[in-house]
């Protein structure tokens, strides 16, 4: 079950504008908070948790989670995004976080191609030097 459009969570605290994107055992979702600014709330896909099929790699999948939710709060740096909140809602682990407009990764190097080895190197060297390598 995907959440839609007007959505609120977390006790109203947050609600749903749009869905930005899925991956391989996640989603992103646009959402606003009570003060009207956007954020971006990102969950596991409701089949992970649902699925038989995805029983033996649950528990992985939300240690992984937990993991993503802990590196990246515990870090400050301005290339790094910033976890606003974490929280459970319907049975599925939430991280929210700052929304940044702009192209994701993934759409960039779809547009413009393989980022440079300089580059490259240059993003490596500061996940790595800010905890995230």
């Amino acid at each position: 079950m995907a959440w839609q459009s007007g959505q609120s969570l977390y006790g109203d605290r947050y609600t749903i504008l749009k869905k930005l994107g899925s991956g391989g055992f996640g989603i992103t979702y646009l959402a606003q908070d009570q003060q009207g600014q956007q954020v971006v709330i990102k969950t596991l896909k409701d089949e992970v948790m649902t699925d038989p099929e995805h029983v033996d790699y649950r528990n992985k999948y939300l240690r992984d989670f937990k993991d993503e939710a802990l590196s990246l709060a515990v870090c400050r740096h301005p290339h790094i995004v910033q976890i606003e909140n974490v929280f459970h809602h319907q049975g599925l682990p939430c991280i929210v976080m700052e929304y940044i407009a702009g192209l994701d990764l993934g759409k960039r190097l779809k547009q413009q191609g393989p980022l440079s080895e300089a580059e490259a190197v240059r993003y490596i060297y500061m996940c790595s030097r800010w905890g995230r390598g």
